[in-house]
């Protein structure tokens, strides 16, 4: 390749970027199909491409762009973690699973991998290997709310009702998600049958998050259990 046609290959590359980081994604598309047509070996464009294909719900694209990125050069963690969101999109769980283990091979030290790791294992009903996952991305990076409140939900869910509370509570007191915190405290004091406690976080629940669905729904049961 000649330098006046590397220049305009890096001009291409830059005129994508500038479009995908202003949310144009048809005319980064047309321009990473472009430089596609110059050089196939480029795995950040065909992430890019992948990346666009997913920002406009066209799933299948988006997967079979990613999966170039991996064949061309594996090792890319964004690429991994854009590919398990792809697959989630596309209700491919066993896909999203597999990718996940693939990257966590790669990176070991992935909190965001082990993270969705462990939600796409919650969405199989695979809960202990969710715990596990949850557990070791908060050891890599403790201070993931979210994390925290998917890990308190499901520890709910497996009845280790405790453990949920004290990880819920640590929500809490982080100031972030305190509507998600309090709704999920709520569920868990009602699964455990502690209907009072359940009314409290439902009731500053609703305060926070006035539109959460299902949310009345829940503190009338609880009343009703609470004075029936």
């Amino acid at each position: 390749m000649n330098s006046q046609n590397s220049n305009n290959l890096q001009q291409l590359k830059q005129n994508a970027e500038n479009a995908i980081e202003a949310s144009e994604w048809n005319k980064a598309k047309s321009i990473l199909s472009e430089i596609i047509q110059i050089d196939k070996s480029d795995h950040i464009v065909w992430y890019e491409m992948g990346y666009c294909h997913l920002m406009l719900e066209e799933i299948d694209q988006a997967i079979d762009c990613l999966r170039r990125s991996i064949s061309v050069q594996p090792g890319l963690e964004n690429v991994y973690l854009t590919l398990s969101h792809a697959y989630i999109r596309a209700s491919d769980i066993t896909s999203t699973i597999e990718i996940l283990q693939e990257l966590i091979k790669l990176f070991p030290d992935s909190a965001e991998g082990y993270r969705l790791l462990g939600g796409a294992y919650m969405l199989n009903a695979q809960d202990f290997e969710a715990e596990e996952c949850f557990l070791k991305s908060l050891d890599i990076l403790p201070d993931q709310s979210y994390t925290r409140l998917h890990l308190g939900a499901l520890q709910s869910r497996m009845l280790k009702f405790d453990s949920a509370i004290k990880h819920l509570n640590i929500v809490l007191d982080s100031g972030e998600l305190a509507g998600e915190a309090h709704i999920q405290l709520g569920n868990t004091y009602k699964d455990s049958g502690e209907y009072d406690k359940a009314i409290k976080h439902y009731e500053t629940a609703m305060v926070l998050m006035p539109d959460a669905t299902e949310l009345k729904a829940n503190l009338d049961l609880v009343r009703e259990k609470l004075n029936g």
